[in-house]
């Protein structure tokens, strides 16, 4: 069978392509030409001429004869290679300028309440897959309605008929009808661009009656009416048919029609349409008539008597992916049945390739499998399939629409593109604006979803993982942002309601909280912006809040109730075998406990203080007396005074008095108890956690004579369990057996320096040891069997542990050496459950001398190398300019030798020092006391004072600093300050010592800083070679060496130093009053000179 078809967009005819094995060609035309196009005469003669050449040369390769041609596939098929997964083609649309409807099911029928869908909406509702002119696949709902009477006795049959939609309408009838498209996801209304709608076997019934026809509002464009319908223009244009019609030239496929079925066809495109609005009409006749149309604009073109291929399966992307066959390939076998679920990489099918080797083809991805099931083994695919060549379609399944409630938001993903991460978690809070999720659109373009309301994160759909389609939820819903759920309220507790209209601010408890009545409990805004507090309506324990509640978040939108805490009822106190509760009767109040936890009490002494809360006797109070002798195990630690019992208690209970339960005991533990249940107890002598030897005593008890016995350990162990007990417990009040202590496994053997651990595998059990206690060893000598194998239980028999199935193994030793910390092990004892660990012995290594003596001599070759090296180094020099702050003091020249003053100053005689210097009246007054307690005064001009204290009060001189005013005008150690400017201050702290001086002395000036240079080092006593300068500028633009006596190695032009004509090559001799001159330690120095200039670095910051 050959096929005709020739490549051509939906306007204008191209040039075709030959397929020598089928002789076919392959013409994509619109379904009744496009008056919306032009086309210039050049063009059309050229196409002409093309195809005139393209016909000879056909007609010379038929002449030819034996002349054969391997097949060529048509140029827009795509053939994947052997086995290669199938690539996603976009939706198979014969029309690529116009929208296309693929049809898929009716969801809904009661089209004018006529059923068969009864009790629904009015209309007809289908599902389709809508392929977009901007390439996007969207899921559609084609909703129907009849906007005029309809009646029909073939209603049942509207719907959907193999590809085609069907309408049916009685002869003599007419219906108008409006389409309407909407989201399947959202629900929102579609306006889609360039919508085709295409009306097939327009006709008449023998004798012209029953005419089909359908009714347009004038104006609306359409592509062109076959050449057998007649078009009538007025207020509407319809399109009649006016041939008559047979049922066995109704088309089979609309994408694949006749020469004759094209011209009973009529095409009209609606552009961005809210709605389709439409009637159709059969004329007088018999019988209901048919209207068939579907919503494409294109079809190939069928010679007569050619048979149409299989019908299109078509797919969606994302969430469809076809397998495409190539030219030329013949089918083999189905692997798989239509429907079935498949995994990715699943062998679908076979064929045959021209060269007659077989071809897989898998699956492309997971999800269920649609196939051409009416293909044979042997069909030429060529021919049989559509020149999509879809083999089959594999679909993922759409997971289930998140459920919501009407006030939830449901967060969607835009059509088309993938999902990349969550921010949020199920159960978080969510801020309005804030980012929840982010997707990826073509190109891996980010985009964040933000919720726009307040509210918590009720559900997402955890099942995606990156790069999945927001299509693989059925509703493209991402996550829930809902309210918050109600708290849940047992009886008997209380909640925390809030007024309406009201704004969430701060908690003020946390939950387990204790709250007594009208304590807070939250801080909220109401709407006129006035902050309220709630409080608890009764007293108890804060069991809940709405945990997700933030500052801002209005309360009627985020949460489902007004309840943001409950408060509830203290847990009851636990009561068993050997207790009693201390009961209280209804209507009390609590007051205080006369009792603790873990105190030992008899019969009807005091445990508790209650009153009354109501009635006559309201403020009566009453004491809750022990039910028994024993031990007070547990009382309400929470309770508070005043809180009503009734409502902050489960069950009456304030204690619960009773016996300890008997400590557990494992297979290894052994206990420790009293002589009898009379004996008293006196001390511990361990710890919980504790080891103890054997034999060592663990308590001391009074037995029934009187005397005072030592209860021992029986191993050797860890104290494991001890039962809480007092001097003076009776052990028959307060437990119920007589251990008092368990002794468990050995503590784990520590290995230390110089030794090897003796290790042994697990579940394994100890037979007996081969060796002693510092016995030496050599290495592989055995020193202890252990039972390894199948070992299921041990039995004990008459005192002595037997093993039932397994073998001896010899544990040796590892290195050679002494033994040591030998675990006490028994004959049958499992050594995991005897001991912590794995080791049970360690072996001590011999001291290795001559290794210890290499390492010594080592460490003394490199000290004394290191001490050499320290000698012999001399420091590199180092250039560096120095930077200090402005100096600018006075030193009293008394301070100063005479013979280092230079030459240009004349020598003042020296006067003999008073003790007691005469009283200057300018600069600031201050008033020490010497060793003698006699008062000193000095009046300080300059600052700082430079006197080294230790920062307490009263404060005392201890030291001078280097160039210390204080020093200068007689201070001495020892002395101190008692008074500021006439305010006696030998009282005051040191902060306000500190204070005043530094507030009276801020406005003194810096006393400068004096230093002396030797013009040459080898003229130090020579006066004519000294100069001192008082610099008051900074910095001093002095560069020297990292070398003592400090020479001056450079000096700034227009320094401080170089106004005071410092040169090159000089000494520094004295800075200040200390005389550096014959100091070699270059960093003693520098420490001297950063000392004397630090008030300076100080006032410059």
């Amino acid at each position: 069978m050959h096929r005709t078809a020739t490549v051509a967009n939906v306007a204008f005819p191209m040039a075709a392509s030959m397929s020598e094995d089928n002789r076919t060609l392959v013409r994509y035309t619109p379904l009744n030409g496009s008056p919306r196009h032009s086309i210039a005469l050049g063009k059309l003669a050229a196409v002409f001429a093309a195809a005139l050449v393209m016909a000879v040369v056909v007609l010379l390769v038929r002449i030819g004869g034996g002349l054969q041609s391997p097949p060529t596939a048509p140029v827009h098929s795509r053939i994947p290679l052997m086995n290669q997964l199938a690539e996603e083609q976009d939706l198979n649309t014969p029309c690529p300028g116009y929208a296309y409807l693929k049809f898929i099911k009716v969801l809904h029928e009661n089209l004018g309440f006529q059923g068969p869908d009864q009790g629904g909406d009015e209309g007809i509702v289908i599902e389709a897959m809508a392929r977009l002119i901007d390439g996007n696949a969207v899921r559609v709902h084609i909703i129907i309605n009849a906007t005029s009477d309809y009646a029909c006795n073939l209603n049942y049959k509207n719907g959907i008929s193999g590809a085609f939609g069907v309408l049916y309408v009685t002869s003599g009838n007419d219906v108008s009808l409006t389409f309407s498209f909407k989201d399947a996801a959202t629900g929102k209304t579609m306006k889609i661009k360039d919508l085709p709608l295409t009306f097939f076997s327009l006709d008449t019934a023998a004798g012209g009656d029953s005419v089909k026809s359908v009714s347009v509002p004038d104006g609306t464009s359409y592509l062109k009416k076959g050449l057998h319908v007649k078009e009538s223009k007025g207020s509407v244009t319809m399109f009649s048919g006016t041939k008559q019609g047979k049922p066995e030239e109704h088309p089979m496929d609309p994408l694949h029609l006749t020469k004759e079925q094209q011209h009973r066809a009529v095409t009209v495109v609606y552009d961005q349409r809210e709605n389709i609005q439409l009637t159709l009409k059969v004329g007088k006749g018999a019988g209901a008539k048919a209207f068939f149309y579907s919503m494409t604009a294109c079809a190939e073109t069928l010679l007569d008597g050619q048979s149409p291929p299989l019908p299109d399966l078509g797919y969606f992307p994302p969430l469809d992916k076809a397998v495409i066959a190539g030219r030329g390939e013949r089918f083999e076998d189905w692997l798989v049945h239509d429907g079935e679920i498949v995994e990715k990489g699943h062998v679908l099918c076979t064929t045959l390739l021209p060269d007659l080797s077989p071809r897989k083809f898998i699956a492309p991805q997971e999800g269920k499998v649609t196939i051409q099931g009416q293909l044979k083994r042997g069909d030429e695919l060529g021919t049989h399939l559509s020149s999509s060549q879809i083999l089959a379609v594999v679909s993922r399944i759409p997971w289930p629409p998140l459920p919501t409630n009407p006030k939830d938001e449901l967060i969607r993903g835009p059509s088309g593109w993938t999902f990349w991460s969550f921010h949020v978690n199920v159960g978080d809070p969510v801020s309005k604006d804030q980012t929840v999720a982010e997707v990826r659109g073509p190109g891996g373009v980010p985009m964040l979803l933000s919720a726009s309301r307040a509210g918590v994160l009720t559900q997402k759909q955890s099942k995606f993982e990156i790069e999945d389609p927001v299509e693989l939820s059925a509703d493209r819903g991402l996550m829930v942002v809902g309210k918050f759920r109600p708290l849940i309220v047992m009886p008997g507790e209380n909640d925390t309601l809030v007024e309406a209209g009201t704004t969430f601010s701060r908690w003020r408890a946390e939950v387990g909280q204790v709250m007594k009545r009208l304590d807070p409990v939250a801080d909220i805004t109401n709407d006129k912006g006035q902050t309220m507090v709630v409080e608890a309506r009764q007293g108890g324990k804060l069991k809940s809040r709405q945990e997700g509640l933030k500052s801002g978040m209005k309360i009627d939108e985020v949460m489902m109730d007004k309840n943001l805490a409950v408060v509830g009822k203290f847990n009851p106190l636990p009561v068993g075998t050997g207790r009693a509760a201390s009961k209280v009767p209804p209507g009390m109040k609590f007051s205080k406990y006369f009792v603790e936890q873990n105190q030992s009490v008899k019969q009807y002494d005091p445990i508790a203080e209650v009153f009354e809360a109501s009635g006559q006797n309201k403020g009566h109070r009453l004491n809750i007396t022990s039910p028994r002798v024993g031990l007070v195990l547990s009382i309400q630690k929470d309770l508070k005074p005043n809180m009503h019992l009734d409502r902050t208690l489960v069950t009456l209970n304030l204690a619960t008095v009773g016996q300890q339960r008997p400590l557990p005991l494992s297979m290894e533990s052994r206990p420790v108890k009293a002589t009898s249940k009379y004996d008293i107890f006196q001390e511990w002598h361990v710890s919980l956690g504790g080891v103890v030897e054997r034999d060592a005593p663990v308590a001391t008890v009074r037995n029934a004579t009187g005397g005072l016995v030592a209860l021992k350990s029986p191993k050797y162990g860890i104290v494991d369990e001890m039962q809480f007990l007092k001097k003076g417990f009776i052990i028959n009040d307060v437990m119920m057996d007589t251990t008092v202590a368990v002794i468990g496994k050995f503590p784990q053997v520590s290995v230390g320096w110089l030794q090897s651990a003796v290790e042994v595998p697990e579940g394994t059990i100890f037979q007996k040891w081969m060796v002693n206690d510092s016995e030496s060893v050599v290495q592989g000598q055995v020193v202890a069997q252990i039972f390894v194998g199948d070992v299921r239980r041990r039995l004990e028999a008459g005192g002595t542990k037997k093993l039932l199935t397994g073998g001896t193994m010899n544990v040796t030793a590892s290195v050679e050496g002494s033994m040591g910390n030998l675990q006490p092990l028994e004959m049958g004892m499992l050594i995991k459950e005897a001991q912590l660990g794995n080791v049970i012995a360690t072996i001590r290594r011999p001291l290795p001398i001559m290794q210890i003596l290499a390492v010594l001599v080592c460490v003394l070759m490199w000290c004394c190398l290191f001490c050499i090296w320290k000698i012999l180094k001399k420091p590199a020099p180092i250039r560096s300019h120095i930077i200090f702050d402005d100096p600018s003091y006075d030193t009293d020249e008394d301070m100063w030798p005479q013979q280092l003053l230079p030459e240009n100053e004349p020598q003042k005689e020296r006067k003999q020092k008073d003790p007691r210097p005469a009283l200057q009246r300018d600069g600031v007054r201050l008033d020490f006391e010497d060793d003698e307690r006699e008062k000193r005064t000095i009046y300080a001009t300059e600052r700082p004072l430079g006197i080294i204290h230790c920062q307490e009060a009263p404060i005392k001189v201890h030291d001078f600093t280097i160039n210390s005013h204080a020093r200068g005008k007689g201070v001495h150690r020892g002395w101190i300050l008692v008074g500021i400017d006439g305010k006696d201050v030998s009282g005051s702290n040191f902060e306000e010592v500190n204070n005043e001086l530094t507030q009276k002395m801020q406005d003194l000036p810096l006393r400068p800083l004096r230093i002396t240079f030797y013009k040459s080092l080898h003229a130090f006593n020579d006066p004519g070679t000294v100069v001192v300068h008082k610099f008051t500028d900074y910095p001093l633009g002095l560069e020297f060496a990292n070398e003592a006596p400090i020479r001056i190695a450079e000096v700034t032009a227009d320094s401080p130093a170089d106004k005071a004509k410092v040169e090159k090559g000089w000494f520094i001799s004295h800075i200040a009053d200390k005389d550096v001159s014959m100091i070699t330690d270059f960093r003693q120095v520098k420490e001297y000179l950063k000392e004397a200039l630090e008030p300076f670095a100080k006032e410059t910051k």
